[in-house]
């Protein structure tokens, strides 16, 4: 059984409140159901500016298929537990990246995560078969970075390392390392 939790799950708990998830702007989806009420309302009067053309059926139509949407998007962005990570202290968004390499190997890539060493991961040549994955959130900077290695069994990833937290050196190693292999 395997006991290492995936990076995807586990981002937001193991750097201690240093990745935070930024939620979406609700503010487009409210914008669109506004809009689409707002075609819907008024559609009755269209023949006030264009007497000679029969447009109502076909804007009210469209505005209840706007306010409907707008409405759905509200809702899910709203309640669903969706986002963006962040580093918490400077507001900048971490990437996600991955790569993939062939089972053999697997060892020499778990090594490099352990020892933080990524300048020999990026002289690891990259797989055609993506057996094995280096999934990686890093920012752009290089402040913060966080590795994990996976290994693909029948229907999913599971990991095979632990989720491997570098800042300030080891952060920019990550970020170096994605440069030359993304």
């Amino acid at each position: 059984m395997n006991t290492y939790r995936a990076i995807d799950d586990a981002i937001y708990e193991v750097t201690n409140g240093a990745i935070v998830r930024q939620k979406k702007s609700l503010l487009i989806p409210a914008l669109v159901m506004i809009f689409g009420v707002l075609i819907t309302v008024f559609s009755d009067r269209i023949d006030i500016f264009f007497p000679s053309v029969d447009l109502d059926a076909a804007l009210m139509l469209s505005g209840v298929i706007l306010a409907i949407a707008g409405l759905v998007n509200l809702i899910i962005d709203a309640t669903h537990k969706t986002g963006v990570p962040v580093l918490a202290e400077t507001g900048e968004k971490l990437q996600r990246y991955q790569l993939f390499y062939d089972t053999n190997k697997k060892n020499e890539l778990c090594d490099c995560i352990e020892n933080a060493d990524f300048n020999r991961m990026a002289r690891i040549p990259k797989g055609s078969v993506s057996s094995v994955i280096v999934t990686v959130y890093s920012t752009k900077s290089g402040s913060l970075a966080l590795a994990q290695v996976a290994e693909f069994v029948p229907h999913q990833f599971v990991p095979v390392t632990n989720i491997k937290v570098c800042r300030g050196a080891e952060g920019e190693s990550v970020r170096d390392y994605i440069a030359k292999v993304a």
